[in-house]
């Protein structure tokens, strides 16, 4: 057989041993994989280095799902940092890279847990734009307005419309009360108006009655004057009178 095929098929054989490992293969493709993993030395060292993993990670118990992540976190880094069991065969060189694989693995995904985690609270933002990396971050108690439209949280337009409208219940409740009180000062300004041309009435009233007395006292006195000396002008007539000589007398003609 050729170099070439046999590392065609050592790769072919190399990329089904976890299928292989888990038993998700048909039954004439695993004959044909142990075959095979059965006269080559790599594959063979594979395949046991899988088996070391898969022994590995079977002592792992990941704990249930919970709403904090960093349970997850130091879940995992407690269990990467485990001895292993006294007595256990130790890895050949190939096995120990694996594992040493492994457990770096779930350090990373740990740490990596930890600050999805922390970005998470800090409600942080990735962009990329023009070759620069950008983050921004936000207060854990701070909302966005996508995050507040898909909750169903009054959004900034949604705010300003709402403050318009209460903007404008106000001014049509303050112009209502302005012309209420426009209407008030009218009508106070009249009454006081009319109380005042009372007022102004009787005053002008009071003044014609007093110059009505003064003229009517007046005239009585000046027709008294005027009786008295029509009185004495009859009497110096009369008097007058008395010493002419009579006409109707003969003796006096």
């Amino acid at each position: 057989m050729p170099n070439d095929d046999i590392s065609s098929t050592c790769d072919r054989v190399q990329h089904e041993l976890a299928a292989f490992l888990y038993g998700e293969l048909a039954p004439d493709a695993c004959e044909a994989l142990a075959r095979h993993v059965g006269g080559c030395v790599p594959c063979r060292e594979e395949l046991a280095a899988l088996r070391d993993t898969q022994r590995l990670l079977s002592r792992w118990e990941t704990p249930a799902a919970s709403e904090d992540p960093r349970l997850l976190a130091r879940a995992i880094a407690a269990q990467a940092g485990t001895p292993r069991p006294v007595g256990e065969a130790p890895l050949d060189a190939h096995g120990d890279r694996r594992g040493r694989l492994v457990r770096w693995g779930a350090r990373v995904s740990g740490a990596a847990a930890a600050l999805l985690f922390t970005f998470s609270l800090l409600n942080a933002r990735a962009s990329l734009e023009g070759g620069r990396l950008q983050l921004d971050f936000a207060l854990p108690g701070a909302r966005s307005t996508a995050l507040s439209a898909s909750m169903g949280m009054p959004t900034v337009a949604l705010m300003e419309e709402q403050m318009r409208a209460i903007a404008a219940r106000e001014v049509a409740a303050r112009s209502a009360s302005i012309a209420q009180s426009q209407e008030e000062l009218f009508q106070r300004c009249s009454q006081m108006t009319q109380q005042e041309l009372l007022r102004l009435s009787q005053v002008v009233d009071y003044a014609l009655a007093q110059n009505q007395r003064t003229w009517n006292t007046q005239l009585t006195t000046l027709g008294r004057e005027a009786a008295r000396t029509d009185i004495e002008m009859r009497r110096a007539l009369t008097s007058l009178a008395s010493y002419l000589p009579d006409p109707n007398n003969p003796a006096n003609r």
